[in-house]
């Protein structure tokens, strides 16, 4: 079996879009599917994502959630948002 971390597709945001409706619902319990701008589709081991690597990089330094400030703008940022003691969503 092939485990895959991320892949990426850069399209037309309806060919990506189309290509989302056609992808299993088996893939999707595995992996986090989203757009991560209009042009982006990324497809993430769910284990993967902006949070978790914040939440390692901060248990190496021995900072808390609540010390941290994260900002960002597009799906992809969500977990980091929530992750952090203060999250700001951007449009």
């Amino acid at each position: 079996e092939i485990q895959l971390l991320k892949v990426m597709m850069i399209d037309e945001p309806a060919i990506l879009d189309q290509a989302i409706a056609r992808i299993p619902a088996e893939v999707k319990e595995k992996y986090t599917v989203l757009k991560s701008a209009p042009y982006f589709l990324e497809i993430l081991d769910k284990r993967v994502n902006k949070g978790t690597g914040v939440k390692s990089l901060a248990d190496a330094l021995g900072i808390k959630p609540e010390e941290i400030m994260a900002i960002g703008d597009q799906e992809n940022d969500i977990a980091m948002i929530e992750f952090a003691g203060v999250g700001v969503a951007m449009d």
